[in-house]
């Protein structure tokens, strides 16, 4: 160990990244020396917070396994990112076409679990969905929400938010689903909290939810891509297991060739692609859809870790640049477009103005083409974008989350070298341009988690 900077030898943080992978499931890093930096960085955390020496903590970390220290270690080592509504055209899809063909056989509440809840506020979205999906039919629903970090859950069961989780919402929206309690602080309403209970859990364990019901939909969305392919095995089986017959399992779009050769089923819902444990489900019956909670509502925008968005020199498109600027077409109306799951009319706006010397229409073309799986039409897209803008922070942060998406090891480090030397120009608490309100600060905090 070197005593100036309280680092462990490289032997021990391997052990420490091989603990935690057991123990949890998640990969610390995609490669040896990142992996390496990420243990580091926890055992430095863990240090000052107990008050130990490295060493000290190394050992708590290979002898302790009990919940108070595992409840001590989650925070430092899961990802925290999410807010109300988020993917919109998801959950337009399970809210009109999936919950209606559930509500239609169930002889029971309806019962949906989300998987890595966070905070709260996905479990919280589906029951404000299932409420206007189902309201007044006999048996009802009920949502479990489960996450290995504790003050996680605490925060999830007070139900207390700030604007932060509202990103994408209107205020006609908050003020249908939350109550006013102070300075831009919002509860959820008594109506949605009722339906929603939390509870730890670890997915890598052999019985992540302690519960006899079947589930009949599990929401598990930007969580697999932080397991290996072990642990990944062990949670689709758990998954499996826990659903019912004709239930639904919900990844998020990045995550879908990670089911490739499991249990599950792709099909398509609109053009969402969700997973069932049936070959070929049911016929969906007529609709029960009383109030749509979702598409009525103004669309929202994508959040920043959900697009997992190079300045090394990345390939230039086959273009010519333009010599005189081409007048831009209108972005608000593209991504309202695409955020209402009109992905064709957008894709189509923006092919009208595919010459525009505006680097925002080709990185709005590549959010569309990745919603619709093209990932080498998206990435043509930035590339155009970069050309007309190498600056372009959120380009540069798109294309990073496609590499994670594919496990490309060389273009994610290349794309987060590039990502940071632009942020690092930047004062830590200055919004991104086209962040949609993420800070520089917000952007380097995501990119350890890459």
């Amino acid at each position: 160990m070197s005593e100036a900077f309280g680092r462990l030898s490289d032997p021990d943080l391997d052990t420490v990244v091989s603990l935690l992978s057991r123990r949890f499931g998640l990969v610390m890093g995609w490669d040896e020396i990142k992996a390496r930096d990420k243990a580091a960085s926890l055992i430095g955390e863990l240090s000052r917070k107990l008050g130990e020496t490295p060493e000290e903590v190394f050992r708590l970390i290979r002898k302790r396994s009990d919940k108070a220290f595992m409840d001590m270690i989650s925070p430092h080592i899961t990802v925290g990112e999410t807010f109300f509504f988020r993917d919109r055209k998801a959950l337009d899809a399970f809210g009109r076409e999936i919950v209606p063909r559930l509500a239609s056989r169930a002889k029971r509440p309806i019962n949906v679990w989300s998987a890595g809840c966070s905070t709260g506020e996905e479990p919280y979205t589906l029951a404000m969905i299932m409420d206007h999906s189902i309201l007044g039919l006999a048996g009802g629903f009920r949502v479990y929400g489960t996450d290995l970090n504790e003050s996680s859950l605490k925060k999830a069961r007070q139900g207390m938010y700030g604007r932060w989780s509202f990103r994408g919402m209107s205020d006609i929206e908050i003020s249908r689903y939350f109550d006013i309690v102070g300075d831009d602080r919002f509860k959820v309403k008594d109506r949605y909290r009722s339906r929603v209970s939390f509870e730890s859990a670890n997915l890598v364990s052999s019985s992540p939810l302690r519960r006899e019901d079947k589930m009949d939909v599990i929401f598990c969305r930007n969580v697999m891509m932080y397991f290996d392919e072990a642990n990944r095995k062990k949670v689709l089986h758990s998954f499996r297991k826990a659903l019912s017959p004709d239930g639904w399992l919900v990844v998020a779009a990045c995550e879908t060739p990670i089911l490739d050769g499991s249990p599950f089923h792709p099909v398509r819902v609109g053009e969402q692609t969700f997973f069932t444990v049936e070959e070929e489900p049911s016929v969906p019956p007529e609709r029960y859809l009383l109030d749509s909670a979702v598409s009525e509502i103004e669309p929202e925008v994508e959040a920043v870790s959900d697009v997992w968005f190079d300045l090394e020199s990345e390939t230039e498109p086959e273009i010519e640049p333009e010599i005189e600027a081409v007048p831009s077409c209108d972005g608000d109306l593209i991504r309202s477009l695409a955020d209402r799951g009109m992905s064709d009319e957008a894709l189509e706006l923006c092919l009208s103005s595919e010459n525009s010397t505006d680097p925002y229409v080709h990185y709005l073309m590549s959010v569309i083409y990745q919603d619709r799986g093209e990932l080498d039409s998206a990435k043509d897209c930035l590339r155009k974008a970069l050309f007309l803008q190498p600056s372009f922070v959120m380009a540069h942060f798109a294309l990073l989350g496609i590499a994670v998406s594919q496990s490309n090891d060389r273009d994610r480090a290349r794309h987060i070298r590039n990502v940071e030397e632009l942020l690092l120009q930047m004062a830590e608490d200055e919004a991104v341009p086209y962040g949609e309100g993420a800070t520089v600060g917000d952007l380097l905090a995501a990119l350890k988690d890459l």
